[in-house]
């Protein structure tokens, strides 16, 4: 148990670094490889503007990439939303029987689909709106995100020093 405080200085430190290199270079760290990836998914933007006509006569390698995408979000966010659901199901089952978890089970799945779709038709309303409000802040995003690596690995850091590690 003894390790466990050298290991966490030791990812506070790689962040420090990281978030470091990340800030001075200008560059994102990469993972090898998935460039390549991308590009055999066919998930490379069409030059020029993104219309209606050009999403109408999108080539399957693009519906593909964006299925894969849609899967792999899906499988992403499993972590936060199933625990929530297993337990407003089981909760129900255990206390009013299937009868009343199947209703459960339909409410949780209408106001789910209530959530994305909102979220959907505001995101391809307002894609103007936040072209010309959010896009030219996109430039700060890595150096605040550096930043932030940087005062994570600092405070793990510092935290194992003060908890008495020495």
């Amino acid at each position: 148990m003894h390790l466990f405080p050298w290991l966490a200085i030791l990812v506070g430190t790689g962040l420090v670094l990281l978030g470091g290199w990340t800030l001075f270079t200008g560059r994102a760290p990469e993972i090898p490889g998935l460039g390549a990836v991308a590009t055999k998914l066919g998930t490379s933007r069409p030059a020029g503007r993104v219309t209606s006509e050009t999403l109408v006569q999108a080539p399957p390698r693009t519906m593909r990439a964006a299925w894969v995408f849609g899967v792999g979000y899906g499988l992403s966010s499993l972590g936060c939303t199933l625990p929530v659901f297993l337990l407003v199901v089981g909760t129900t089952i255990t206390a009013g029987g299937v009868g009343s978890a199947v209703l459960v089970l339909t409410s949780y799945a209408a106001g789910m689909t209530l959530v994305l779709l909102a979220v959907a038709l505001a995101a391809t309303q307002l894609g103007d709106l936040l072209r010309s409000t959010v896009f030219p802040l996109l430039r700060w995003v890595q150096p605040v995100a550096a930043l932030f690596l940087i005062a994570a690995g600092l405070y793990i850091v510092v935290y194992q020093l003060r908890a008495g590690l020495w």
